[in-house]
């Protein structure tokens, strides 16, 4: 059966880090939960089509635009673990807004640039969900606390 899906996406993030620094020049992120369900046909069925949730995935990209002074392939790298805070609203003095607070592994870190024209340098990574537990307050709204 196809998977159920949610999508969401925002223009503000930032991550922290292994190494305890924070990422911040992050532009755009997008998050994909996936749950693919069962169905399946027994006795017990009596012949009738039933069914029970399977496997969930969280997945997802970011992106942002390339710093020469601090490249992003300086910063993240494949296989690197971090915890992403993704921002639903742009954060402010006034308003510390909510986020989703996702621990995660980077898949990739690809660069692109356009050699004819002016566009600037950009990024993107891809990133899967990464924990041990299957804590479903992990990727709820989370009202933003200083990020420390």
């Amino acid at each position: 059966m196809p998977a159920n899906t949610d999508v969401a996406s925002g223009r503000y993030a930032c991550a922290k880090l292994s190494d305890d620094s924070t990422l911040y020049e992050i532009t755009g992120w997008t998050m994909q939960d996936s749950e693919d369900d069962v169905n399946y046909v027994s006795c017990e069925t009596d012949g009738a089509r039933k069914r029970v949730d399977g496997n969930t995935d969280t997945q997802g990209t970011l992106s942002g635009v390339f710093n020469t002074e601090n490249p992003i392939t300086d910063q993240i790298d494949k296989g690197d673990l971090v915890v992403l805070h993704l921002f639903v609203r742009k954060p402010t003095a006034s308003y510390t807004g909510l986020y989703h607070k996702v621990p995660a592994k980077i898949l990739s870190v690809d660069e692109t640039a356009d050699v004819e024209g002016a566009a600037p340098h950009r990024w993107t990574a891809n990133w899967v969900l990464h924990t041990t537990t299957a804590d479903p307050a992990l990727l709820k709204n989370q009202t933003v606390p200083a990020l420390t």
